[in-house]
Protein backbone atom coordinates (compact mmCIF):
# COMPACT_ATOMS: atom_id res chain seq x y z
CA UNK A 1 0.00 0.00 0.00
CA UNK A 2 1.40 3.36 -0.71
CA UNK A 3 1.05 6.12 1.68
CA UNK A 4 0.90 9.30 0.40
CA UNK A 5 1.94 13.09 1.59
CA UNK A 6 -0.12 15.26 -1.07
CA UNK A 7 -3.53 16.26 1.22
CA UNK A 8 -4.66 19.40 1.56
CA UNK A 9 -4.22 18.20 5.24
CA UNK A 10 -7.83 18.72 6.44
CA UNK A 11 -10.41 16.11 7.32
CA UNK A 12 -11.63 16.04 3.21
CA UNK A 13 -8.33 15.38 1.85
CA UNK A 14 -5.70 14.38 5.07
CA UNK A 15 -2.12 15.27 4.53
CA UNK A 16 -1.01 11.45 4.96
CA UNK A 17 -3.38 9.07 3.11
CA UNK A 18 -3.39 5.77 1.74
CA UNK A 19 -5.54 5.07 -1.20
CA UNK A 20 -8.55 6.34 0.89
CA UNK A 21 -7.71 10.03 -0.08
CA UNK A 22 -10.22 11.02 2.95
CA UNK A 23 -9.10 8.44 5.38
CA UNK A 24 -5.92 9.47 7.41
CA UNK A 25 -3.50 11.61 9.51
CA UNK A 26 -4.66 15.70 9.61
CA UNK A 27 -2.08 17.49 10.75
CA UNK A 28 -2.59 20.93 12.92
CA UNK A 29 -1.48 23.29 15.31
CA UNK A 30 0.37 21.08 17.98
CA UNK A 31 -2.56 18.09 17.58
CA UNK A 32 -2.98 15.36 15.47
CA UNK A 33 -6.12 14.08 14.21
CA UNK A 34 -7.26 10.81 12.79
CA UNK A 35 -9.76 11.17 9.91
CA UNK A 36 -12.21 8.02 8.49
CA UNK A 37 -14.37 9.52 5.90
CA UNK A 38 -13.76 12.76 6.07
CA UNK A 39 -15.00 12.91 9.41
CA UNK A 40 -12.54 13.28 12.96
CA UNK A 41 -12.79 10.01 14.51
CA UNK A 42 -9.86 11.26 17.21
CA UNK A 43 -7.81 13.96 18.79
CA UNK A 44 -4.25 14.18 20.45
CA UNK A 45 -4.31 17.95 21.27
CA UNK A 46 -1.59 20.17 22.37
CA UNK A 47 -2.15 18.88 25.69
CA UNK A 48 -1.43 15.75 25.19
CA UNK A 49 -5.30 15.00 25.74
CA UNK A 50 -6.72 12.03 23.83
CA UNK A 51 -10.25 12.69 22.40
CA UNK A 52 -12.46 10.38 20.80
CA UNK A 53 -15.65 11.20 18.92
CA UNK A 54 -15.06 14.99 19.46
CA UNK A 55 -12.74 17.85 19.41
CA UNK A 56 -13.83 19.33 22.73
CA UNK A 57 -12.12 18.10 26.06
CA UNK A 58 -13.91 17.50 29.14
CA UNK A 59 -14.13 18.35 32.51
CA UNK A 60 -10.75 19.74 33.40
CA UNK A 61 -10.41 16.97 36.20
CA UNK A 62 -11.18 14.39 34.47
CA UNK A 63 -10.07 15.72 30.21
CA UNK A 64 -7.06 13.52 29.82
CA UNK A 65 -9.14 10.95 27.62
CA UNK A 66 -12.68 11.88 26.39
CA UNK A 67 -15.07 10.02 24.11
CA UNK A 68 -18.41 11.55 22.95
CA UNK A 69 -20.97 9.95 20.91
CA UNK A 70 -24.56 11.35 19.71
CA UNK A 71 -25.89 8.12 20.80
CA UNK A 72 -25.30 5.84 23.03
CA UNK A 73 -21.40 6.06 24.41
CA UNK A 74 -19.07 3.57 26.91
CA UNK A 75 -15.86 1.53 27.40
CA UNK A 76 -16.09 -2.04 27.45
CA UNK A 77 -13.07 -4.01 29.45
CA UNK A 78 -13.40 -7.57 27.53
CA UNK A 79 -11.71 -10.36 29.94
CA UNK A 80 -10.40 -13.94 30.01
CA UNK A 81 -13.27 -16.45 31.11
CA UNK A 82 -10.75 -16.55 34.58
CA UNK A 83 -9.31 -13.25 34.61
CA UNK A 84 -10.10 -9.90 35.94
CA UNK A 85 -11.09 -6.73 34.10
CA UNK A 86 -9.72 -3.32 36.44
CA UNK A 87 -10.04 0.52 36.80
CA UNK A 88 -7.17 1.27 38.76
CA UNK A 89 -6.61 4.97 40.96
CA UNK A 90 -3.40 5.87 41.77
CA UNK A 91 -0.69 8.15 43.08
CA UNK A 92 2.37 6.87 42.73
CA UNK A 93 4.49 4.53 40.74
CA UNK A 94 5.26 1.62 42.95
CA UNK A 95 3.42 -0.30 45.84
CA UNK A 96 0.05 0.03 46.71
CA UNK A 97 -0.13 3.57 45.64
CA UNK A 98 -0.59 2.10 42.60
CA UNK A 99 -4.19 0.67 42.96
CA UNK A 100 -5.28 3.01 46.19
CA UNK A 101 -8.66 2.56 44.84
CA UNK A 102 -9.94 0.58 41.65
CA UNK A 103 -13.20 -1.18 40.82
CA UNK A 104 -12.61 -4.76 39.18
CA UNK A 105 -14.87 -7.33 38.24
CA UNK A 106 -13.52 -11.00 38.55
CA UNK A 107 -15.36 -13.48 35.64
CA UNK A 108 -13.99 -16.36 37.60
CA UNK A 109 -16.38 -15.66 40.47
CA UNK A 110 -18.71 -13.40 38.60
CA UNK A 111 -18.51 -10.26 41.40
CA UNK A 112 -17.73 -6.88 41.24
CA UNK A 113 -16.11 -5.01 43.99
CA UNK A 114 -14.71 -2.05 45.23
CA UNK A 115 -11.51 -0.78 47.00
CA UNK A 116 -10.30 2.73 48.79
CA UNK A 117 -7.26 2.83 50.40
CA UNK A 118 -5.94 -0.53 48.47
CA UNK A 119 -8.56 -2.16 50.40
CA UNK A 120 -11.71 -3.68 49.46
CA UNK A 121 -14.87 -2.32 51.02
CA UNK A 122 -17.78 -3.84 49.18
CA UNK A 123 -19.06 -6.61 47.10
CA UNK A 124 -21.77 -7.20 44.88
CA UNK A 125 -21.47 -10.74 44.49
CA UNK A 126 -23.35 -12.94 41.29
CA UNK A 127 -26.20 -12.82 43.07
CA UNK A 128 -26.59 -9.34 43.37
CA UNK A 129 -26.14 -9.40 47.47
CA UNK A 130 -24.31 -6.21 48.51
CA UNK A 131 -21.58 -6.47 51.11
CA UNK A 132 -19.57 -4.02 52.55
CA UNK A 133 -16.59 -4.61 54.65
CA UNK A 134 -15.62 -2.95 58.24
CA UNK A 135 -12.73 -4.36 58.91
CA UNK A 136 -11.96 -7.40 61.78
CA UNK A 137 -11.56 -4.60 65.04
CA UNK A 138 -14.24 -4.95 67.95
CA UNK A 139 -16.14 -1.94 67.28
CA UNK A 140 -15.70 -1.00 63.84
CA UNK A 141 -18.60 -0.42 61.36
CA UNK A 142 -19.26 0.57 58.00
CA UNK A 143 -21.16 3.26 57.31
CA UNK A 144 -24.22 4.36 54.92
CA UNK A 145 -24.32 8.14 55.85
CA UNK A 146 -26.45 10.99 54.89
CA UNK A 147 -25.38 14.71 55.25
CA UNK A 148 -25.98 17.80 54.61
CA UNK A 149 -23.55 18.52 51.56
CA UNK A 150 -20.07 16.96 50.98
CA UNK A 151 -18.67 20.11 52.57
CA UNK A 152 -19.62 19.47 56.11
CA UNK A 153 -21.43 17.43 58.14
CA UNK A 154 -25.12 19.27 59.37
CA UNK A 155 -27.96 17.46 59.43
CA UNK A 156 -25.92 14.65 59.75
CA UNK A 157 -27.56 10.83 59.77
CA UNK A 158 -25.89 7.17 59.70
CA UNK A 159 -26.60 3.56 59.64
CA UNK A 160 -23.78 1.34 60.32
CA UNK A 161 -23.25 -1.77 60.22
CA UNK A 162 -20.63 -3.05 62.60
CA UNK A 163 -18.35 -5.69 64.03
CA UNK A 164 -19.73 -6.79 67.80
CA UNK A 165 -17.36 -9.31 68.50
CA UNK A 166 -14.84 -10.46 65.05
CA UNK A 167 -13.70 -13.79 66.82
CA UNK A 168 -17.60 -15.14 67.61
CA UNK A 169 -18.86 -13.87 64.44
CA UNK A 170 -21.05 -11.39 65.55
CA UNK A 171 -22.29 -8.18 64.43
CA UNK A 172 -24.71 -5.44 65.18
CA UNK A 173 -26.98 -2.91 62.92
CA UNK A 174 -27.24 0.79 64.75
CA UNK A 175 -28.93 4.02 63.74
CA UNK A 176 -27.16 7.49 64.14
CA UNK A 177 -28.05 10.87 64.33
CA UNK A 178 -26.82 14.49 65.16
CA UNK A 179 -25.98 18.06 64.25
CA UNK A 180 -22.31 17.53 62.47
CA UNK A 181 -21.17 14.80 64.53
CA UNK A 182 -23.97 12.02 64.57
CA UNK A 183 -24.28 10.00 68.00
CA UNK A 184 -25.58 6.27 68.10
CA UNK A 185 -29.64 6.24 69.13
CA UNK A 186 -30.64 2.55 68.47
CA UNK A 187 -29.03 -0.79 68.16
CA UNK A 188 -29.79 -4.00 67.44
CA UNK A 189 -27.09 -6.37 68.73
CA UNK A 190 -26.04 -10.22 67.36
CA UNK A 191 -28.54 -11.89 69.73
CA UNK A 192 -31.80 -9.53 68.25
CA UNK A 193 -32.22 -6.87 71.42
CA UNK A 194 -33.06 -3.32 70.73
CA UNK A 195 -31.56 -0.66 72.53
CA UNK A 196 -32.65 2.52 72.62
CA UNK A 197 -30.39 5.33 73.65
CA UNK A 198 -27.58 2.63 74.90
CA UNK A 199 -25.31 0.39 72.58
CA UNK A 200 -25.71 -2.82 75.43
CA UNK A 201 -28.74 -3.60 75.41
CA UNK A 202 -30.11 -5.67 78.63
CA UNK A 203 -33.51 -7.13 77.66
CA UNK A 204 -35.35 -7.97 74.48
CA UNK A 205 -35.87 -3.82 74.16
CA UNK A 206 -34.22 -1.48 76.37
CA UNK A 207 -34.63 2.27 76.85
CA UNK A 208 -32.48 4.48 78.39
CA UNK A 209 -34.47 7.93 78.19
CA UNK A 210 -31.35 10.67 78.90
CA UNK A 211 -30.67 12.71 81.46
CA UNK A 212 -33.03 15.27 80.20
CA UNK A 213 -35.92 13.88 78.16
CA UNK A 214 -38.58 13.02 80.92
CA UNK A 215 -41.29 11.47 78.60
CA UNK A 216 -41.19 8.46 76.43
CA UNK A 217 -44.41 8.91 74.80
CA UNK A 218 -46.56 6.62 71.81
CA UNK A 219 -48.83 9.30 70.10
CA UNK A 220 -51.99 8.94 68.50
CA UNK A 221 -53.18 10.39 65.15
CA UNK A 222 -56.99 9.96 64.67
CA UNK A 223 -59.88 10.53 66.76
CA UNK A 224 -59.35 12.61 70.08
CA UNK A 225 -61.21 10.10 72.42
CA UNK A 226 -57.98 7.03 70.79
CA UNK A 227 -55.88 5.84 73.26
CA UNK A 228 -52.46 7.32 74.07
CA UNK A 229 -49.60 5.98 76.36
CA UNK A 230 -46.86 8.09 77.98
CA UNK A 231 -43.86 6.37 80.08
CA UNK A 232 -43.50 9.48 82.38
CA UNK A 233 -40.75 10.30 84.80
CA UNK A 234 -40.22 13.50 87.05
CA UNK A 235 -36.36 13.94 87.79
CA UNK A 236 -37.24 16.30 90.01
CA UNK A 237 -38.73 13.67 92.72
CA UNK A 238 -37.88 10.20 91.26
CA UNK A 239 -41.20 9.30 90.83
CA UNK A 240 -42.53 7.10 87.37
CA UNK A 241 -45.80 6.41 85.68
CA UNK A 242 -47.98 4.86 82.74
CA UNK A 243 -50.56 7.40 81.50
CA UNK A 244 -53.35 6.92 79.26
CA UNK A 245 -55.16 10.15 78.22
CA UNK A 246 -57.98 11.37 75.75
CA UNK A 247 -60.20 14.24 75.29
CA UNK A 248 -62.60 12.61 78.34
CA UNK A 249 -59.90 12.16 80.88
CA UNK A 250 -57.30 9.49 81.94
CA UNK A 251 -55.93 7.43 84.28
CA UNK A 252 -52.08 6.60 85.43
CA UNK A 253 -49.98 4.23 87.65
CA UNK A 254 -46.84 4.39 88.67
CA UNK A 255 -44.51 5.14 91.72
CA UNK A 256 -45.24 8.51 93.27
CA UNK A 257 -42.38 10.42 95.22
CA UNK A 258 -43.17 8.45 98.46
CA UNK A 259 -42.12 5.56 96.88
CA UNK A 260 -45.71 4.39 97.08
CA UNK A 261 -47.60 2.33 93.65
CA UNK A 262 -50.91 4.78 92.92
CA UNK A 263 -53.36 3.98 90.55
CA UNK A 264 -55.66 7.33 89.61
CA UNK A 265 -58.39 7.88 87.60
CA UNK A 266 -60.09 10.91 86.22
CA UNK A 267 -57.12 12.81 85.55
CA UNK A 268 -57.41 15.88 82.37
CA UNK A 269 -55.26 15.73 78.90
CA UNK A 270 -52.28 16.80 80.88
CA UNK A 271 -51.71 14.32 83.42
CA UNK A 272 -52.84 17.05 86.38
CA UNK A 273 -55.96 16.72 88.81
CA UNK A 274 -57.74 13.15 89.50
CA UNK A 275 -58.93 10.89 91.88
CA UNK A 276 -56.56 8.35 93.49
CA UNK A 277 -58.22 4.91 93.69
CA UNK A 278 -55.86 2.72 95.03
CA UNK A 279 -52.12 2.91 96.80
CA UNK A 280 -49.47 0.34 97.62
CA UNK A 281 -47.77 2.28 100.12
CA UNK A 282 -43.87 1.91 100.91
CA UNK A 283 -44.57 -0.49 103.53
CA UNK A 284 -47.01 -2.95 101.70
CA UNK A 285 -50.10 -1.75 103.20
CA UNK A 286 -52.48 -1.35 100.57
CA UNK A 287 -55.28 1.13 100.41
CA UNK A 288 -58.28 1.03 98.41
CA UNK A 289 -60.05 4.50 97.21
CA UNK A 290 -61.88 7.22 98.86
CA UNK A 291 -64.88 7.73 100.75
CA UNK A 292 -67.77 5.61 98.65
CA UNK A 293 -65.26 3.78 96.75
CA UNK A 294 -66.14 0.30 96.13
CA UNK A 295 -64.33 -2.90 95.52
CA UNK A 296 -66.50 -5.00 92.87
CA UNK A 297 -66.00 -8.88 92.88
CA UNK A 298 -67.84 -9.82 89.10
CA UNK A 299 -69.01 -12.76 87.70
CA UNK A 300 -68.65 -12.55 83.82
CA UNK A 301 -70.40 -15.79 82.95
CA UNK A 302 -73.83 -14.64 84.93
CA UNK A 303 -72.84 -11.07 85.23
CA UNK A 304 -73.24 -11.34 88.79
CA UNK A 305 -71.27 -9.75 91.31
CA UNK A 306 -70.72 -8.58 95.02
CA UNK A 307 -68.49 -5.91 96.77
CA UNK A 308 -66.82 -4.27 99.51
CA UNK A 309 -67.52 -0.99 100.09
CA UNK A 310 -66.19 1.88 102.47
CA UNK A 311 -68.69 4.20 104.08
CA UNK A 312 -66.46 7.33 105.57
CA UNK A 313 -67.74 9.78 107.31
CA UNK A 314 -65.93 12.67 108.68
CA UNK A 315 -63.74 10.85 111.71
CA UNK A 316 -65.30 7.36 110.72
CA UNK A 317 -65.99 4.67 108.79
CA UNK A 318 -68.26 1.22 108.05
CA UNK A 319 -66.82 -1.63 106.09
CA UNK A 320 -69.45 -3.45 104.60
CA UNK A 321 -70.09 -6.74 102.03
CA UNK A 322 -73.18 -6.83 99.54
CA UNK A 323 -74.47 -8.98 97.39
CA UNK A 324 -76.68 -9.44 94.68
CA UNK A 325 -79.44 -11.81 93.95
CA UNK A 326 -81.78 -11.35 90.67
CA UNK A 327 -80.63 -8.15 90.52
CA UNK A 328 -81.43 -6.89 94.04
CA UNK A 329 -78.29 -5.88 96.10
CA UNK A 330 -78.57 -6.42 99.86
CA UNK A 331 -76.37 -5.86 102.81
CA UNK A 332 -75.23 -8.98 104.41
CA UNK A 333 -71.84 -8.34 106.46
CA UNK A 334 -71.31 -4.76 108.03
CA UNK A 335 -67.99 -3.91 110.40
CA UNK A 336 -69.41 -0.63 112.30
CA UNK A 337 -67.11 2.37 113.42
CA UNK A 338 -68.33 1.40 116.75
CA UNK A 339 -66.38 -1.91 116.99
CA UNK A 340 -68.99 -4.53 116.07
CA UNK A 341 -71.09 -6.45 113.56
CA UNK A 342 -73.81 -6.65 112.39
CA UNK A 343 -75.59 -8.89 109.90
CA UNK A 344 -78.29 -8.47 106.82
CA UNK A 345 -78.59 -4.92 106.63
CA UNK A 346 -78.94 -3.86 110.59
CA UNK A 347 -77.43 -1.11 111.46
CA UNK A 348 -78.17 -0.13 115.15
CA UNK A 349 -74.85 -0.53 117.28
CA UNK A 350 -77.20 -2.53 120.10
CA UNK A 351 -77.48 -5.35 118.21
CA UNK A 352 -74.37 -5.54 116.90
CA UNK A 353 -71.68 -8.20 117.74
CA UNK A 354 -69.12 -7.01 119.04
CA UNK A 355 -67.00 -9.27 121.64
CA UNK A 356 -66.32 -13.45 121.24
CA UNK A 357 -64.30 -15.23 123.54
CA UNK A 358 -63.45 -18.83 124.48
CA UNK A 359 -61.51 -20.19 127.39
CA UNK A 360 -60.65 -22.18 130.04
CA UNK A 361 -61.73 -21.17 133.70
CA UNK A 362 -61.46 -22.86 137.44
CA UNK A 363 -64.40 -23.38 139.56
CA UNK A 364 -64.35 -22.65 143.39
CA UNK A 365 -67.03 -22.69 146.54
CA UNK A 366 -67.53 -20.30 148.68
CA UNK A 367 -70.58 -21.51 150.41
CA UNK A 368 -72.38 -24.81 151.15
CA UNK A 369 -69.58 -27.03 151.26
CA UNK A 370 -65.69 -26.65 152.20
CA UNK A 371 -64.72 -27.93 148.83
CA UNK A 372 -65.06 -29.47 145.94
CA UNK A 373 -63.33 -31.84 143.44
CA UNK A 374 -63.09 -30.25 140.10
CA UNK A 375 -62.44 -31.89 136.22
CA UNK A 376 -60.60 -29.14 134.80
CA UNK A 377 -60.99 -30.57 131.33
CA UNK A 378 -64.47 -29.82 131.28
CA UNK A 379 -64.58 -26.43 132.77
CA UNK A 380 -64.31 -24.08 129.69
CA UNK A 381 -66.61 -20.70 128.93
CA UNK A 382 -67.87 -19.01 125.60
CA UNK A 383 -68.57 -15.38 125.68
CA UNK A 384 -70.66 -14.19 122.92
CA UNK A 385 -71.15 -10.27 123.20
CA UNK A 386 -72.13 -9.86 126.70
CA UNK A 387 -73.12 -13.29 127.37
CA UNK A 388 -71.23 -15.47 128.93
CA UNK A 389 -71.78 -18.72 129.31
CA UNK A 390 -69.62 -21.48 131.91
CA UNK A 391 -69.47 -25.68 131.56
CA UNK A 392 -68.14 -27.43 134.31
CA UNK A 393 -67.61 -30.72 136.56
CA UNK A 394 -67.49 -31.14 139.97
CA UNK A 395 -67.98 -33.68 142.48
CA UNK A 396 -66.62 -35.03 146.24
CA UNK A 397 -67.71 -32.10 148.16
CA UNK A 398 -66.48 -31.65 151.22
CA UNK A 399 -68.31 -31.08 154.35
CA UNK A 400 -71.62 -29.81 152.50
CA UNK A 401 -74.11 -28.32 154.80
CA UNK A 402 -77.44 -27.07 154.26
CA UNK A 403 -76.87 -23.97 152.74
CA UNK A 404 -77.47 -23.03 148.65
CA UNK A 405 -73.98 -23.71 146.86
CA UNK A 406 -72.24 -20.62 146.09
CA UNK A 407 -69.25 -20.57 143.08
CA UNK A 408 -66.83 -18.51 142.82
CA UNK A 409 -63.70 -18.28 140.03
CA UNK A 410 -65.90 -17.10 137.29
CA UNK A 411 -64.33 -15.91 134.41
CA UNK A 412 -66.04 -12.68 134.20
CA UNK A 413 -67.78 -10.42 137.20
CA UNK A 414 -71.24 -10.85 136.42
CA UNK A 415 -73.42 -7.57 135.91
CA UNK A 416 -75.25 -8.28 139.44
CA UNK A 417 -74.44 -10.95 142.23
CA UNK A 418 -77.71 -13.37 143.10
CA UNK A 419 -78.77 -17.10 142.41
CA UNK A 420 -78.69 -18.22 139.15
CA UNK A 421 -80.18 -21.30 137.54
CA UNK A 422 -77.77 -24.62 136.60
CA UNK A 423 -78.25 -26.77 134.15
CA UNK A 424 -77.22 -30.39 135.11
CA UNK A 425 -76.93 -33.09 132.82
CA UNK A 426 -78.53 -36.87 133.84
CA UNK A 427 -75.22 -39.56 134.74
CA UNK A 428 -74.80 -42.10 136.63
CA UNK A 429 -72.78 -41.78 139.84
CA UNK A 430 -70.22 -44.16 140.51
CA UNK A 431 -70.50 -45.66 144.11
CA UNK A 432 -69.44 -43.85 146.76
CA UNK A 433 -69.39 -40.52 144.74
CA UNK A 434 -71.71 -37.31 144.55
CA UNK A 435 -71.40 -35.47 140.85
CA UNK A 436 -72.27 -32.38 139.71
CA UNK A 437 -72.30 -31.33 135.56
CA UNK A 438 -73.63 -28.00 134.58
Amino acid sequence: MAIKINGTNTTASPGITGPDTDTGLVYGTDEVQVVTGGTTRATVDSSGRLLLGTTTEGEATADNLTIADSGHCGITLRSGTSSVGTIFFSDATSGTAEYQGYVQYDHSGNYLKWATAATERMRIDSSGNLTAYSGSTNGNYFVIRGKHSPGNDFNRSEVRFGVENNANGLGFLAFATGNNTASERMRIDSSGSVGIGTTSPSQRLSLNIGGDQTWFQIDKSRAANEPMLQLVHSAGNRSAKIRYANSDGSWSTGIDSTESFVITSGENTTGGSGTERMRIDSSGNVILGFAGNNLFFKNAFNNSESRIQCNAGSNSSNFRFLVKDSGSESETVRFQSSGGISFNGDTAAANALDDYEEGTWTPTVTNGASGVTVDASNCIYVKVGSLVTCHFEIYDATSPNNNPLDFGGLPYAPDTEGTFPVMSNSVDFPAGRTMLTG
